[in-house]
């Protein structure tokens, strides 16, 4: 009877309160950019902003990062790890390994969930670039005959430089021959070429590390030898001028100081690393009294300079001297052989001088 009265008074107490149940959250790995492959050096991205709790409690997010094999087995120890309350986890990739991506998602009760995920760190491919160098023409070319060293620059992120493979390809204009050019190795990314004939040459180098192929192209104008330039005489060959020379002053030298050309300049600079420069040749003619007026040449007198001795002269007594200079090319000067200078393009650069010369 007891019981059945506690019994009632109970019920009468009005309703029974119980704690609700608590659901674990939902975990799930989202992409941050999935469109972009991963190579050594990228940086994963993801995400768990899709993961919820049912209950709408906040949640805690603990990642971690292993690097596996292609059997899956993973290494025990992670190489990124992160336990925080913002979804956002982002790890730099070291390896060309599978990495295994864990996340746990842990709500204010303790109640969790993980899921995890596999992201392949593929073959980054090889970047190479190709620089030419070498005198350079006006124009940004080159000369015929002239060295142009070649570099090649390859980079590969993920591979060791010495299991790189290098091949060079070279593509001469119509007109070269095998026997005149010259294409020397220097190394697997060094090249030298003295090219033999003008136009537009074509040098490739393709860098492969195994799995992938790299390829720069670099285009080469190749441009005629100009013709050699008189630079500076002493004294200076002024035309319509008259140069005197003093019988008691003794002998007077007439001279070519320098010549620029891009293959035989005087004086030939002392540094020529590629044995592919001469020296500019000279000729030299003298018209006067004991030639009757007439221009004769110096003949065997290949130097840059002579010198007039005004004692086998009397005093008003004329004389003309001349010099012209060449390179190895053979060429014809243009200009009547009475013009005092010449120049073969018109443009300033001169290949003949002449001075007129009194004796007092």
């Amino acid at each position: 009877m007891r019981f059945a009265v506690l019994a009632a008074a109970a019920a009468g107490a009005g309703c029974l309160y119980t704690d609700p149940i608590n659901r674990p959250p939902v975990a799930e790995i989202a992409v941050v950019d999935a469109a972009a492959p991963l190579y050594v050096g990228s940086v994963l991205a993801l995400s768990a902003h899709k993961s919820a709790d049912p209950d709408g409690d906040p949640l805690r997010y603990e990642w971690a990062a292993r690097y596996c094999d292609a059997q899956n087995r993973c290494d025990p120890a992670p190489f990124a790890t992160q336990a925080a309350a913002t979804p956002a986890f982002s790890a730099t990739v070291g390896e060309r390994r599978l990495i295994a991506v864990q996340l746990v998602v842990v709500d204010t009760h303790g109640a969790q969930a993980a899921t995890s995920q596999f992201f392949a760190v593929v073959n980054r491919p090889p970047e190479v670039g190709l620089a030419a160098q070498g005198p350079g023409t006006a124009s940004g070319g080159f000369t015929v005959g002239r060295r142009i060293a070649l570099f090649a620059t390859p980079t590969d992120y993920d591979d060791p430089p010495e299991s790189l493979s290098v091949q060079w390809t070279l593509r001469p204009v119509a007109g070269s021959s095998p026997d005149r050019l010259r294409w020397e190795r220097k190394s697997d990314v060094e090249y030298h070429l003295w090219p033999d004939a003008t136009g537009l040459w074509e040098v490739q180098v393709d860098v492969s590390d195994g799995q992938a192929t790299a390829s720069a192209t670099r285009a080469l104008l190749v441009e005629p030898d100009r013709p050699p330039c008189i630079a500076a005489t002493e004294p200076p060959a002024v035309a319509d001028a008259r140069y005197v020379v003093d019988r008691a002053a003794g002998p007077r030298r007439f001279a070519v100081l320098a010549v620029d050309d891009e293959l035989d300049p005087y004086p030939l600079a002392p540094d020529d690393p590629d044995g592919d420069r001469g020296t500019a040749t000279f000729r030299w003619w003298i018209a006067g009294p004991g030639t009757g007026g007439v221009r004769v040449e110096r003949a065997g007198h290949a130097l840059p300079a002579v010198e007039v001795d005004p004692v086998a002269y009397a005093p008003g007594d004329r004389i003309e001297l001349r010099v012209e200079v060449a390179d190895r090319i053979v060429r014809a000067l243009p200009c009547d052989d009475a013009a005092p200078v010449c120049s073969i393009a018109a443009d300033g650069c001169v290949q003949r001088v002449t001075w007129e010369v009194e004796v007092r």
